[in-house]
């Protein structure tokens, strides 16, 4: 057995770690031409270029197009989970190679460390972020909603608002997790980021007193020591950042580690489909970006076959591709898989299902005062008034923000009744999207832009259930994205209790000292004064939230879950999921922190099954 220094890589210099490093500043080279993802094994050295790789403990051979390994564990997708659960694992000497399709070296881009421009990171075409939008919302008229994820090292972590909650403990019941292990496992992950807690300040001080005055209390310092969600008002929020700059998942969890030689690393490589044999994970099919000589494919298929009888895959790709990886490996319903020339591997039907998403809408109004530099803090976002719904029992949450990024959010926004099916709607989006940017690139738009004052309600508890399903059998076409946002009656009661709330809220004297013209949702929709005018406005400019979950969720039925207690995929040996997908129910708060609890959760979890 190793030592404790030897699991820790420690005691050791970096030359002698041998350790495949998550570097990002050696030039790239191939890997017998097909890789240039396999970091390198020394302190300061190039890219092996050997065909058989000592790293560590172990041996990468590149025999064409096949990788064998012996990790212990496989880690698929380096976004907010997986860099918490590599964490834990590497921690708990265990060798792990980490797979992630986008750059290691995401988290050194100025654009994801600007947490005043996150709007702008995420919504951005970029090498960090992917997007698409979901299929038709029957709900929303028809819209169809950007959906936005991350990619690189860091994953979603990087383009988030960085908000840290957990949500309350209430939303944890349906879990089978003990939730003092939960806890534990929270307060692990909130250690390695060092949260830094930001206060509400001018505009921020103002929507806190206009909502204590429809009767709700200030919880802050009850909610701020407990550091789950209460019922009241709370003006401290957390958030992973550092020295005014975002701390993205993978310089908290994984860069540490960099010099430990349990701990392999390759990216730019996209994991297409799980391979089965009798039952049993044996080796993944991947495409690595680095195009065969003479080729017009943008990368290379390869296969990684696992040669550890023990070892485990772990996917953690999030809610939209963890399923569709699923999917693809023939792990679903037959009767979706079969008609796209899928064969049917494990009939698991509950897989895509579940899908769960919250909700925002922005009410607006018009600044009597000239805003100042101290009515804004370093982050945009002041605090929370949450309680629940007297007509549906859901938990209901309002946003006290301030208005510095809404030039960011403009072309998403004032183009969302466009957001429809079809060419021409297509076209009319991207050319307003356009000009709208550029008008807000000018310092007198964006200063303008800024002298109002609004909240955000936040359906936080859906009833809604959407699903993920796959458009064809090819990895490179995204999945049919549909969280079937608000078709559950329920919702609309929810959200229709936080509108009135908020009303009551613009009748306090602070109201009156702060509040001019209403621009949201104003005159075009008859100032929601009716059912009728409110649905109306929700439904034309209603975002997503982008906290997609549940889309493969625990359970101990096969039939109506994805994975058991242990994360283990029903069905399958030597596989499991550990990311937002497997919430049984989303929590009511933004899911960095949930994903981040799962993934060191499932750490503590592999490594104490023998």
């Amino acid at each position: 057995g190793r030592t404790g220094q030897d699991r820790a890589g420690q005691g050791r210099t970096g030359q002698e770690s041998g350790s495949v490093r998550c570097c990002m500043r050696y030039p790239k080279a191939q890997l017998v031409q097909c890789s240039r993802n396999l970091l390198t094994s020394r302190l300061g050295a190039r890219y092996k270029t050997s065909t058989s790789t000592e790293v560590g403990t172990k041996t990468i051979k590149m025999i064409e197009d096949v990788v064998s390994s012996d990790h212990d564990v496989v880690v698929v997708g380096g976004g907010v989970a997986g860099c918490a659960l590599v964490h834990g694992l590497v921690e708990q000497g265990k060798r792990v190679l980490l797979l992630e399709r986008g750059s290691v070296k995401a988290h050194e881009d100025r654009r994801v460390k600007d947490l005043q421009r996150w709007w702008a990171a995420a919504s951005s075409p970029s090498s960090f972020t992917t997007s698409t939008f979901t299929v038709a919302q029957q709900g929303l008229n028809g819209r169809m909603l950007p959906v936005w994820q991350g990619s690189g090292g860091g994953g979603t972590g990087n383009i988030n608002a960085a908000l840290w909650m957990r949500g309350r403990k209430e939303d944890y019941q349906s879990w089978p997790w003990r939730i003092e292990d939960i806890e534990r496992s929270f307060e692990e992950v909130e250690r390695r980021y060092q949260l830094e807690t930001v206060e509400a300040r001018g505009v921020g001080v103002a929507l806190r007193d206009m909502l204590l005055f429809t009767g709700l209390t200030d919880a802050t310092q009850s909610a701020s020591r407990s550091k789950w969600s209460e019922q009241g008002l709370c003006t401290q929020v957390r958030f992973s950042k550092r020295g005014g700059e975002r701390m993205t998942p993978w310089e908290a969890f994984v860069l540490p580690h960099s010099t430990s030689p349990l701990l392999s690393v390759m990216d730019r490589c996209s994991v297409e489909r799980v391979i089965l044999e009798s039952g049993r994970a044996v080796a993944l099919e991947m495409m690595v970006e680095e195009a065969a000589e003479g080729s017009a494919e943008k990368g290379r298929r390869k296969k990684l076959r696992l040669t550890n009888p023990r070892a485990q895959v772990v996917l953690c790709s999030g809610a939209i591709k963890t399923p569709q990886l699923l999917l693809l490996s023939g792990i679903g319903p037959s009767e979706e898989l079969e008609p796209l020339g899928i064969a049917t591997e494990v009939y698991l039907p509950a897989v895509g299902r579940n899908l769960q998403d919250h909700m925002l809408i922005a009410m607006a109004n018009l600044s009597q005062r000239q805003m100042r530099e101290e009515d804004f803090n370093e982050v945009g976002f002041h605090g929370t008034a949450e309680f629940s719904s007297k007509s549906t029992g859901a938990w209901c949450q309002i946003m006290l923000k301030d208005t510095q990024d809404v030039p960011d959010m403009a072309p998403i926004i004032l183009t969302t009744s466009l957001t429809k099916q079809g060419l021409v709607y297509t076209l009319l989006r991207s050319f307003f999207q356009r000009v709208v940017s550029f008008a807000c690139s000018f310092s007198g738009v964006r200063r303008a832009m800024q002298q109002s004052v609004g909240i955000g309600l936040a359906l936080v508890d859906p009833f809604s259930r959407g699903s993920i399903t796959l458009s064809s059998s090819n990895p490179s076409d995204p999945p049919r994205v549909d969280p079937r946002y608000l078709e559950d009656e329920r919702d609309w009661q929810t959200f229709g209790d936080m509108f009135q709330l908020a009303r009551a809220s613009q009748s306090s004297p602070e109201a009156s000292s702060w509040l001019s013209a209403e621009l949201e949702p104003g005159p075009m929709y008859g100032y929601a004064k009716t059912q009728q005018k409110m649905r109306s406005w929700i439904k034309n400019n209603s975002i997503p939230y982008f906290h997609l979950a549940g889309s493969c969720r625990m359970g101990q039925n096969a039939s109506s879950s994805v994975v058991d207690a242990q994360l283990k995929v029903h069905g399958v040996k030597n596989l499991r999921v550990a990311d937002a997908s497997v919430t049984p129910r989303v929590p009511c708060a933004p899911t960095q922190a949930v994903a981040a609890m799962i993934g060191y959760f499932a750490s503590c979890i592999i490594s104490e099954d023998k």
